[in-house]
This record gives structure tokens, C-alpha cells and sequence, in this order.
């Protein structure tokens, strides 16, 4: 197969050229390669997505904020990230939205009842000024167990709850580790999105593209990648702190990621513009990986699996 041949199937299964965007008022970047649909939404997308953790936790000034943010969109973005312990994260997107619309805003819930679950809906809907929020996830959906999340008393029925009652158009679940916690998820046809780690190194750790993708693939749920570049060393996201795969990692591991069918956005927490605009580069020339490239990033993946460990949470 010629590599033009290649590259061409490569950016159809990115989305294509030139693909029919059905959100709002987001425009597509100055390319329109790489747009995805995100899952059973009725919604196509940019496949890079913003997420908001690193500026959040930082505490970043407003200015600062605005900049990475109005970046991003100028580069095409069109999902963002957010969640309620993301700082000031949720105000700064209230303030620079207002009452325009914008890009897809996904927020989260932390607490795992569901009163409080709702509590923690109409303070987002506030934070961010939407009468309707795109949508919400149960955060960290590894530190609980299933049954009291999923039970009726649970952050599960909120959720239901808020999509039922039109104050929150799509939910799911998201999380680092213990991936078989996300599959009663799966098999509810009240879900309609997932978010969880995707990288060439913690397939062999946790084990989501084996073990989560798939389902969600069957379902075609909107499967939105995070720590694609392996998340902060330490996972801390209180100071500028390099990805795992920075450097010459950074773009074989976006790369991977965009790689694996039924990944419909790839998040990157960007904490400055030029990041924002470095992934944006790389998503718009991506090759597609070459089999002796696949068969590199395995072997690296596997050694730097036994070097990091369960960094992002328990296995099991």
C-alpha cells in the first residue's frame, strides 16, 4: 500500500475532509482534518480536545486561562474538559461563555449519592451559566464500588435523573483505574459517554483498551481519550509539571491514540497556548503508524509499564 493510500484511510477514519459539523456556533480549525463523531451524540467533532485540569488545580489567573482557551478554539477545539475541583475551572468557562454559545462542555460529579450528585449538577449549571449542561460524568468511578453508584440511591440515578429531566443532554462515567468498575456503564442504555486513560505504556497496567474499549465500541459511546500522553509525572497537576511521554514520545503516543478505533476525542491538558497549538500540529499531520512502528511502541510501552507501575491508581 502506497503511503498517500494509507495517509488517505488514515484521515477517513479520523472523520474525513471537510465533514458536516453539527455543533452550535464551533467552527471547525483552519484544517478540517480529524473530525470525528462523537459517539451516538448526533454531534461531529475536532478530534482534540482542551481539558482544563492543569490550569484549574494551578490556579491560573483568569488571563491566563482565557488564552489557552480562546487558543484552543481558534485551533478548532471543540470539546473541554472541566469538573468541579478543577479550581476556579468552571467559573473562568462560565465568565468567558456568558451567554454566547460555544464549545461542548463536559463537567463531572465526585460525590457518589444521589442527592448529592444533584447538588453538585445545579452548582456546575451556575458555575458555567447553562440551563442545560452537555455533559456530566461520575468522576473517579474506580474509588467507588459499583453498587453504590449504581444503585437507586446513587450518583447514577442523578444523572439519569438530569438527562430525563433535560438539564443535561449526555452522561457517563470517567476515571484512571480499576477499569471494571466502568462496566455497569456500559450495559445501561442511558450512557452515552466514557472517559478513560489511552496510551501505548498503561494498556499493560489497567488495561482499558482491552478491557473497556470494546464494550464501548459495541455501544458506539462517545469514548473520549485522556492521558494519552501518560498524565503528569506524579500526577501532579498543581505546578507545570512534563507528561510522561513528552519529548520524543509526544508524537508516536498521539499517534497511538488516535490509532484505535472508536476513539471519538483525544483531551489534552494544556496549560499554556503553545501546547494547545503543538497538539493541534501533530493531530493535523499525523501519519498513520506503520506496523513496525506499532510492533516499537509495544516493546517501549511494555518497559515503561514495569518502570512507572500503577502510577495513576490501583489495578484492582
Amino acid at each position: 500500500m502506497s503511503k498517500r493510500i494509507a495517509r488517505r484511510k488514515f484521515l477517513a477514519q479520523l472523520g474525513g475532509l471537510g465533514g458536516l459539523l453539527l455543533l452550535r456556533s464551533a467552527q471547525p480549525g483552519p484544517e478540517s482534518a480529524g473530525v470525528r463523531a462523537l459517539g451516538q451524540t448526533g454531534v461531529r467533532c475536532f478530534v482534540l480536545g482542551l481539558g482544563t485540569a492543569p490550569l484549574g488545580v494551578q490556579r491560573a489567573s483568569f488571563h491566563r486561562f482565557s488564552a489557552v482557551f480562546e487558543t484552543a478554539l481558534s485551533e478548532g477545539v471543540q470539546v473541554v474538559d472541566t469538573a468541579p475541583n478543577y479550581g476556579p475551572a468552571e467559573e473562568y468557562l462560565g465568565r468567558l461563555l456568558g451567554d454566547r454559545e460555544g464549545p461542548i462542555l463536559l463537567t463531572k460529579v465526585g460525590d457518589p449519592s444521589r442527592v448529592g450528585a444533584l447538588r453538585q449538577i445545579e452548582i456546575s449549571r451556575r458555575r458555567l451559566r447553562r440551563d442545560q449542561l452537555d455533559g456530566v460524568l461520575i468522576h473517579h468511578v474506580g474509588a467507588f464500588p459499583p453498587e453504590l453508584l449504581f444503585g437507586p440511591e446513587g450518583a447514577w440515578a442523578a444523572l439519569v435523573e438530569a438527562k430525563t429531566r433535560g438539564i443535561v443532554r449526555w452522561i457517563g462515567v470517567a476515571g484512571h483505574y480499576r477499569p471494571e468498575r466502568f462496566l455497569p456503564a456500559l450495559d445501561d442504555p442511558a450512557t452515552d459517554l466514557v472517559m478513560m486513560p489511552i496510551n501505548y505504556v498503561d494498556r499493560y497496567t489497567y488495561g482499558f483498551e482491552s478491557r473497556v474499549l470494546p464494550g464501548a465500541r459495541r455501544r458506539d459511546l462517545a469514548v473520549l481519550a485522556t492521558q494519552v500522553l501518560g498524565g503528569a509525572r506524579g500526577m501532579r497537576y498543581d505546578r507545570p509539571t512534563p507528561a510522561l511521554l513528552s519529548g520524543p514520545r509526544y508524537e508516536p503516543a498521539l499517534r497511538y491514540a488516535l490509532s484505535l478505533e472508536g476513539i471519538s476525542c483525544v483531551l489534552i491538558g494544556a496549560a499554556t497556548p503553545e501546547e494547545i497549538r503543538q497538539a493541534a500540529r501533530t493531530v493535523r499531520t499525523a501519519e498513520p503508524l506503520r506496523p513496525e512502528e506499532w510492533a516499537a511502541l509495544r516493546r517501549d510501552g511494555l518497559r515503561l509499564a514495569q518502570r512507572w507501575g500503577p502510577h495513576l491508581g490501583p489495578v484492582m
